[in-house]
């Protein structure tokens, strides 16, 4: 009976141990992201001048780091540089998770693009509504 507990043991010590290929991890789209800027979203791009991958978030968010650009799965922390709020209340976007750091205050339903300059790039992780008037 030994060397059938052995052998069992040896199975499932195989399923369990890392075989040294990487599998892909899909993070998830941000909630109610549905690929479009629309009226009510905060959208962010990764690159200047509303280009490159975006996400568009119609709620806040605690966390991007479990988040994803809606075409690049990646995490967009600490990578975005250019933002338009299509909220209808100011929001707010912070340098650190959970609503820490500094804020940086966008107005609602902001008509344009504002594109983030030099250190300011990539430096933003969360966002929700701003706790001041923009």
């Amino acid at each position: 009976m030994a060397p059938r507990v052995a052998a069992i043991a040896g199975i499932v010590a195989a399923a369990v141990l890392p075989t040294g290929t990487a599998s892909a991890h899909h993070l998830d789209f941000f909630p109610g992201d549905d690929g479009a800027c629309d009226t009510g979203d905060l959208c962010v791009w990764k690159d200047n001048g509303a280009t490159g991958p975006r996400f568009a978030a119609p709620g806040l968010d605690a966390n991007w780091v479990g988040n994803r650009w809606w075409d690049l799965d990646v995490s967009p922390i600490n990578e975005d540089d250019s933002v338009q709020n299509r909220w209808s209340i100011d929001v707010g976007m912070y340098t650190g998770a959970g609503y820490t750091g500094t804020q940086w205050c966008f107005p609602s339903s902001m008509g344009t693009v504002h594109t983030f300059g030099g250190s300011n790039d990539n430096d933003r992780e969360s966002h929700k509504a701003a706790t001041f008037n923009c």
